[in-house]
């Protein structure tokens, strides 16, 4: 009984010493990091948030999460809070001082991301989204295939490829 109780007191200790040491650290030399929001607190959500608290290379702190879901909002996804729906995004901006917005939403549809992006636009915040959803399955979701938005993400709909010198045979002379 008296080995149980010192093996009890010396894991949890260790365990104990090892916060104590890294929150003092990090109050000796405390970093710079830049605010993010996520929109999008699914399985990508998640996944994007955990190699942010994971990533050495990236200095970034997670303040809050965005989905239009409500069984999610007001809840916790690995200590960070889903604070509403989209409607809260500008709020949010403001309260949490967001400097970038990371939209992990791969599986919805082009005319959702586009109303998401026409408000995240108002916030002049830095926007980034995540690809598409076969890079999930595949689990090659990582901070590095975060790309920024582009034309074609506002668009609400597949590019149109226009074949250029056919169009130009109809207009010569």
């Amino acid at each position: 009984m008296l080995y149980m109780m010192i093996l009890l007191i010396a894991t949890s200790g260790i365990r104990f010493f090892y916060r104590f040491v890294r929150y003092f650290r990090n109050m000796l030399n405390p970093k710079k990091l830049d605010n993010v929001m996520i929109i999008g607190a699914g399985d990508a959500g998640a996944a994007v948030l955990k190699e942010i608290h994971l990533s050495k290379k990236y200095a970034r702190n997670v303040c809050c999460m965005i989905d239009d879901n409500p069984a999610k909002q007001g809840r916790y996804i690995q200590g960070c809070p889903v604070i509403g729906g989209r409607d809260k995004i500008q709020e949010a901006v403001e309260k949490y001082a967001i400097g970038k917005i990371i939209i992990a939403m791969p599986a919805a549809k082009k005319s959702e991301v586009k109303e998401i992006l026409e408000i995240c636009k108002t916030t002049k915040c830095e926007l980034s989204i995540l690809p598409g959803t076969y890079q999930i399955i595949n689990g090659d979701v990582s901070l590095s295939q975060l790309r920024n938005v582009e034309i074609e993400d506002l668009l609400g709909r597949d590019p149109i490829k226009v074949n250029l010198d056919e169009t130009l045979g109809y207009v010569q002379g």
